[in-house]
């Protein structure tokens, strides 16, 4: 029984001063801004552009009509 209490003890503390929302909060904008600062994939930067080629061809033959 005095180890149950020992570890709610340390889970409680283990958090530090922070209430649990504000370190969420400023994990999950941390984590936002290292995925905004990584380079976009070449494959992907290749489909965006084949779409665009489509979109722009589709719109091209629709206004000649």
């Amino acid at each position: 029984m005095t180890d149950n209490q020992g570890k709610s003890q340390r889970n409680k503390t283990d958090f530090g001063a922070k209430p649990l929302p504000d370190k969420i909060g400023s994990s999950l904008r941390k984590l936002y801004d290292e995925v905004l600062s990584e380079d976009v994939p070449d494959d992907f930067l290749n489909l965006l552009r084949k779409a665009d080629k489509k979109s722009s061809n589709s719109n091209n033959s629709g206004a000649s009509t």
